[in-house]
């Protein structure tokens, strides 16, 4: 393989992709194309998700007029579903939140894509995460007002929808979603508060009720029995379909935490299930994949094994009847993971063993044995030890994204189980949005160890 440009010239080259992808040429501004390709596959389109977890990179590298462009973007899309509201009727929302349900629009036209694998509810609880905190830094006005307008739009389909099955994020399955459930939980926690501050206590009400029955919600995604959390549960009615998935063991769950888990709160960075469910994920990828067997880089410096969707996975980037691959994403998930409970430790001062989480400790094969029950204070050498432990893991997953990135930094969606090589729709935005969010993750870590 062709040495990876090195951390600086790969985060300059996400940021460039991640600018390209907003609002190219000959598409809407603010738009947002989940992979330049037009063909084996499309995916010159905007899906909700993908465009989402792009802005919130674009905020953090103030990137202000793409942001901008994709606010107004965003409304002009809720205002097109808001036209289809039908008067006085028990269900006079459906037709709208069909369309807001939507999973991808075109990149020209700007209209929602119907023919596709509708609803996917996750959308527009992720978009009113990101946006919310870039309300507070807007000065008033007109962009101001049109965000409060979308905030509140999405914030109210999650308030409509947050107890329906929909399709999950590999937009396959039909269910109740660990992702989505999440997404919705954070959204409504968040958007409670925000409607305070905007003067709506009707709205912080409702919210907070939702949020309430969300929390409960999210305690049946773990599985004693399987000793992780499972990706969908498939309530009265609605019955598995999709690929054959009995292992429910997803990254989708890590992807949720990531994206939608609050500090301190259900299924953080530092609850013992999301552990339990991290090494679950790494036990499972490490032996499917035959590149997996490389086990360090040119320089000799150790790699994690790479991961995919989950262990079931057909789709090869290009059919649904071949063999899944490792993805990026996933591998960067991995990475940034340790990387935050690493900085998240330096916070919380002290490492509590659990039933649960045990094995995830003792997985990092340390020099004493550890028990449940015990206490491991920080600046006590058996923490530093840990703490060391957890960061190195993020490095080997970094190598392991860096081993197969093209030379000139690009990564397609997908790497061949076999040769290694990048396949499926290139330059996936996902891709560069989750490096840059594993960075961030990184310089924390790093400084919380003293290593800047």
């Amino acid at each position: 393989f062709a040495q990876s440009p090195g951390i600086p010239a790969q985060i300059r080259f996400a940021c460039n992709s991640i600018l390209n992808a907003i609002s190219p040429q000959g598409a809407l501004p603010g738009s947002v194309q989940a992979s330049p390709s037009k063909s084996k596959p499309n995916y010159f389109y905007h899906w909700v998700r993908d465009s989402s977890l792009t802005l919130r990179e674009a905020i953090q590298k103030g990137y202000t007029q793409k942001v901008n462009d994709f606010i107004q973007l965003t409304r002009n899309q809720q205002l097109k579903a808001l036209a289809k509201l039908a008067p006085d009727s028990a269900n006079r929302f459906e037709a709208v939140d069909a369309v807001l349900g939507a999973a991808k629009w075109d990149m020209v036209t700007g209209e929602e894509i119907t023919a596709w694998m509708n609803p996917q509810n996750d959308g527009p609880a992720l978009r009113a995460s990101t946006l919310i905190p870039y309300y507070s830094s807007l000065k008033n006005g007109n962009l101001k007002s049109t965000l409060k307008d979308v905030i509140f739009t999405d914030l109210d389909f999650v308030a409509r929808n947050y107890n329906q099955p929909s399709f999950d994020i590999w937009e396959e399955v039909v269910g109740v979603h660990f992702y989505t459930v999440l997404a919705h939980y954070r959204a409504m926690r968040e958007g409670a508060e925000f409607a305070l501050q905007a003067g709506n206590a009707e709205a912080a009400t409702r919210y907070t009720q939702t949020a309430s029955e969300l929390r409960a919600k999210l305690d049946d995604f773990y599985s004693s029995e399987k000793g992780y959390l499972i990706s969908t549960l498939f309530p009265e009615g609605v019955f598995p379909n999709g690929p054959a998935k009995p292992s429910l063991l997803d990254v989708a769950t890590l992807l949720a935490v990531l994206h939608s888990a609050m500090d301190g709160d259900a299924f953080s960075i530092m609850d013992d299930r999301v552990m339990a469910t991290v090494l679950a994920l790494k036990n499972a990828f490490e032996p499917l994949y035959a590149v997996n067997q490389i086990k360090a880089n040119k320089l000799g410096e150790l790699l994690n094994s790479a991961l995919g969707r989950y262990v079931e996975d057909h789709y090869n980037g290009y059919v649904t009847t071949g063999l899944g691959n490792p993805w990026f994403i996933s591998t960067h998930a991995m990475a940034e993971y340790y990387y935050r409970l690493v900085a998240q430790l330096g916070k919380d001062g002290a490492i509590t063993v659990t039933e649960t989480n045990l094995n995830f400790f003792k997985a990092l094969r340390l020099s004493q044995d550890l028990n449940p029950g015990q206490v491991i204070p920080q600046g006590s050498d058996l923490f530093r030890e840990i703490h060391g432990a957890l960061n190195e893991e993020g490095e080997r997953y970094l190598r392991r994204s860096e081993y197969h990135t093209q030379s000139n930094g690009s990564q397609s969606e997908e790497i061949n189980r076999d040769t290694g090589i990048n396949q499926g729709a290139v330059d996936l935005t996902w891709n560069y949005a989750s490096y840059l969010s594993m960075m961030r993750a990184r310089q924390a870590a790093r400084a919380v160890l003293g290593l800047n």
